[in-house]
Parts: C-alpha cells; sequence; structure tokens
C-alpha cells in the first residue's frame, strides 16, 4: 500500500502541472490540500502561537540579522517564523494533520523527483508555518545568494 492511500489524502501534483512547473518555472495547484487537512494545520499554527517562544521574528540574509531601522535594505518581510520538519523535536509530539502533511510533501517531493534534472534531497527540505501579524508583508525579492543553501533551492511550495 502506498502512502498515499493510507493517508487518503486527495492532494497531488497532476502531470499537467509538472509540465506547467517545467515549462512556466511555477504552478498553483487550486484545492490541493483537502479542506479539512487545511483547517486542522491552522489550528496546529494556533497552537504552536499559543505556546512561548515557538515562533520568532523572521530573521533576512544570512548573517541572522533581523531587519530594523538601521538595516533598510532587509525591508523584505514582518513576520515571525516555526520552522516545522520530522527533526525539530522540541515541538513535542506531532499532530495527526502536521504528520499528514508531512506525508504530503514526501509525495510531492517524489512526483518532483519524476521531472527534476538532479534528485531532490529529503534532508534538505526546510518545513515552516509563518505568521503576519497585523501591517505584516513579504515583499518580492532576489533570494538565495551565492554561496548558500538557498542557492540550491529548487522549488518554493506554499499553502
Amino acid at each position: 500500500t502506498t502512502r498515499r492511500n493510507k493517508l487518503k489524502i486527495m492532494a497531488f501534483i497532476r502531470p499537467r502541472h509538472l509540465k506547467q512547473l517545467s515549462d512556466n518555472d511555477w504552478v498553483a495547484v487550486e484545492n490541493f490540500l483537502p479542506q479539512e487537512l487545511g483547517q486542522s494545520l491552522l489550528s496546529d499554527l494556533k497552537t504552536l502561537r499559543s505556546q512561548k517562544n515557538r515562533f520568532v521574528v523572521a530573521s533576512i540574509g544570512t548573517d541572522g540579522q533581523i531587519q530594523d531601522k538601521n538595516t533598510p535594505f532587509r525591508d523584505i518581510r514582518r513576520s515571525e517564523t516555526c520552522f516545522l520538519g520530522r527533526q525539530c523535536k522540541d515541538l513535542g509530539s506531532t499532530p495527526p494533520a502536521r504528520e499528514q502533511m508531512y506525508g504530503v510533501l514526501d509525495d510531492l517531493l517524489d512526483d518532483l523527483n519524476t521531472t527534476a534534472s538532479v534528485p531532490l534531497d529529503k534532508e534538505l527540505i526546510e518545513v515552516m508555518y509563518a505568521y503576519y501579524p497585523n501591517g505584516g508583508y513579504y515583499r518580492r525579492h532576489r533570494d538565495a545568494e551565492a554561496g548558500t543553501m538557498s542557492s540550491i533551492r529548487q522549488y518554493s511550495f506554499l499553502i
């Protein structure tokens, strides 16, 4: 039995999506996650937000600096993030919705590897929740400075 059958999730990228991604360097897949799973992940985010020190002000750049009035060139985003992933043991037990999301991401990686010129490495996946307070934003910018881990990023997946 495949992981997809075990999780009973109808959230997959289709061959036409892979073609659009290949042709355009981006693809939007509407209703990628079932609504119930999306709501459960939102509940998980809110639970983590209610716990002290789970979310931190997002830093910008390879030096880990937080943007402030002294770094106007960093005026890219105003948000807080909470890194996730099976390797993040300090988050306590993993709720079922988050485990389902990890399964969806594993399947997505497998699907993307069918067309990737270089296989994607599961160890290099970065998963996080981002929270944008009132007035928060994320501006278009050039990312992935040469010589950084971000410079080898092939895909970004936003829910």
